[in-house]
């Protein structure tokens, strides 16, 4: 989707329809998400390169040529288990050091998922789910790890010396999608994309 950015009569350039849906947002205002980190999101070509030869990345990933190999990965629980380990440092640094900004965490939580989950899940992962015969399970990954990236956002100002998922995101926005954690438990070992 790219953004309209020609200028209406009176010289203010008419809101995309992700702008008109997310401009009056209480979101931003909860977390200082800024609209450009939202529409960012939104601009994202979401798996359009799987499967193909990774681009350049802050680390050195390793990737899985076929989606069955990915899917394994993703479902597996090795790698549940490594993403909820990187949540549970965020939130454990929080609550040690920033207890009263973690004291919102559900109340962010569920308004990223309301008003940044639910769209991208409705526009862009079920869609691609569906068109590739892909379990319920996969929107649900896709789903925890954005919402990380949204919450070490969120969080970002607290300068926790933890972040994963904000990398992670970087994956996503290369077209890949993050499936897997071998040789090594985390923060050890390497990421594996598709």
């Amino acid at each position: 989707m790219s953004l309209d950015m020609s200028l209406s009569n009176d010289g203010v350039r008419p809101l995309t329809d992700v702008e008109k849906q997310t401009k009056y947002n209480p979101v931003d205002e909860i977390l200082n998400l800024g609209p450009e980190f939202i529409f960012g999101l939104h601009e994202i070509k979401w798996f359009s390169h799987c499967g193909e030869v990774p681009p350049t990345l802050p680390f050195e990933p390793i990737a899985f040529a076929s989606q069955s190999q990915a899917m394994e990965s993703a479902f597996d629980l090795c790698w549940e288990n490594t993403t909820l380990e990187a949540r549970n440092r965020l939130t454990e640094f929080l609550h040690k050091n920033h207890s009263s900004e973690y004291a919102n965490w559900n109340e962010i939580a569920r308004e990223i998922k309301r008003f940044v989950i639910e769209p991208l899940v409705s526009r862009h992962w079920q869609p691609y789910a569906y068109k590739h015969g892909l379990a319920k399970v996969f929107v649900d990954c896709v789903s925890w790890d954005v919402l990380g990236a949204c919450m070490e956002n969120a969080y970002r100002l607290c300068a926790s010396p933890t972040s994963f998922f904000l990398p992670l995101l970087s994956v996503y926005k290369a077209g890949h999608f993050p499936c897997g954690w071998i040789e090594g438990n985390y923060p050890e070992g390497r990421l594996v994309i598709w």
